[in-house]
């Protein structure tokens, strides 16, 4: 069981699932489970985390427009990376923007660890 798996089922465990995610918060996750780990990124984030009043509840389609600016920042994602994050912020246009749960957020951090690379960096390569 990897580090990152472990700090998974420790939130899993001691966060409630309906708990409300944060803007902040999911900062945060993203930065500890190292999902986003490029230092450059990882300080973009923390601006955000800053500039969002705290209350700010983190929604699917925010989170996602959130990893496609970090990704388009970066410099490494290759145009089929630009592809792919275009094709699926058009996809969620058309439905409506959900607020993230914890339980919500974690299953979605599950499956970015889970798959090859365990960071958006890695993944990019």
């Amino acid at each position: 069981m990897s580090e990152m798996t472990k700090i998974v089922d420790l939130l899993q465990t001691v966060v409630p699932a309906e708990v409300p995610l944060t803007v902040q918060s999911e900062v945060r996750v993203l930065e500890v489970l190292r999902i986003v780990k490029d230092p450059q990124l990882v300080t973009v984030m923390n601006l955000v985390a800053e500039l969002v009043p705290p209350s700010t509840p983190a929604t699917l389609k925010g989170l996602v427009k959130l990893l496609g600016a970090l990704m388009r920042i970066s410099g490494k994602a290759k145009s089929s990376h630009h592809d792919s994050i275009t094709s699926v912020l058009t996809k969620l246009d058309a439905t409506p923007d959900v607020n993230l749960t914890f339980g919500t957020f974690l299953s979605i951090c599950q499956t970015l660890t889970s798959e090859k690379g365990s960071s958006l960096d890695e993944k990019q390569k």
